[in-house]
């Protein structure tokens, strides 16, 4: 509906137009939009939602005929029904910041990291973690041109943490899998694995995938977020994921960090790591 004065109103219709390509959108119209959120980005209309049966998810589009015609839908936070809730707002410095809640599993429900959202020119979204999360980091560790062996894993010495921030280069990503085990024992087992699946075009964080397309030869930056049992995965800006690795309270903490390659040695061009303080710490 539409109205000049917030009291007298006309009817306009549904909001997704009669238009809605179900086909090119790979998602059909009357999947629910449930917990909406709707923003300009850039030049074009965000539809942030979820639906219960697929989870967090949104829309690309713009209005025609005064109704939403999406023009392109994916889900946000991975093949999960885990990632659920959106919620956004705009900063000050006019940033689209938007974050979802985490449940399901022993985690009853969290939020997930805050990120900020964009759309540039070639209208693909970019999903970053807001800069303000760098005012936690201390004790940063940097290692360059690691070359990890074909089917091996290689621990990474004074980089380990169960409060830790990850910033992992590939500049070459080859045709193999490979990526990096977190929260693991001494022997660099037992951890959550993040895979770089090149065979499937995934991205896997333990239970949790979602896709991602990388050409061959194409760079890859990833970053990773573990805070205790909760680890958070942007590969690209372009994919995110959210999962957990839950432990008992009596539990011992694994906190090593390891590097894997299968079927092929591959080069790590540079890691970097920070130790993270708590957001409640104050100064």
């Amino acid at each position: 509906m539409k109205s000049e004065n917030l009291k007298d109103w006309i009817l306009i219709g549904d909001l997704l137009h009669p238009d809605f390509d179900e086909k090119k959108l790979g998602v059909k119209k009357s999947e629910d939009i449930s917990c909406p959120n709707m923003f300009k980005l850039g030049k074009k209309w965000v539809l942030v939602c979820i639906s219960h049966r697929l989870g967090c998810r949104y829309f690309i589009g713009d209005f025609k005929d005064e109704q939403f015609l999406p023009e392109y839908h994916a889900l946000l936070g991975g093949n999960s029904k885990r990632y659920f809730a959106p919620e956004s707002l705009l900063t000050p410095d006019g940033r689209r910041v938007n974050w979802t809640w985490f449940h399901g599993g022993e985690v009853q429900g969290t939020q997930s990291l805050p990120t900020e959202l964009e759309l540039p020119s070639d209208g693909i979204l970019r999903i970053r973690p807001i800069k303000e999360l760098q005012s936690l980091r201390y004790d940063k560790q940097t290692r360059k041109k690691l070359i990890v062996k074909k089917d091996t894993s290689v621990m990474l010495e004074k980089i380990k943490g169960d409060h830790l921030e990850l910033k992992v280069v590939v500049k070459d990503t080859g045709e193999h899998n490979f990526g990096v085990d977190v929260l693991c024992d001494e022997q660099g087992r037992e951890g959550l694995r993040i895979n770089v699946n090149r065979e499937k075009n995934l991205l896997e964080v333990g239970d949790e995938k979602a896709p991602l397309m990388l050409k061959k030869g194409q760079a890859l930056t990833l970053r990773i977020f573990i805070d205790a049992t909760l680890v958070e995965v942007f590969a690209n800006e372009r994919q995110i994921i959210m999962t957990d690795k839950p432990r008992g309270a009596e539990a011992r903490i694994n906190d090593g960090v390891a590097l894997f390659s299968q079927g092929k040695d591959i080069k790590i061009d540079k890691i970097i790591a920070w130790k993270m303080k708590s957001a409640y710490a104050g100064d």
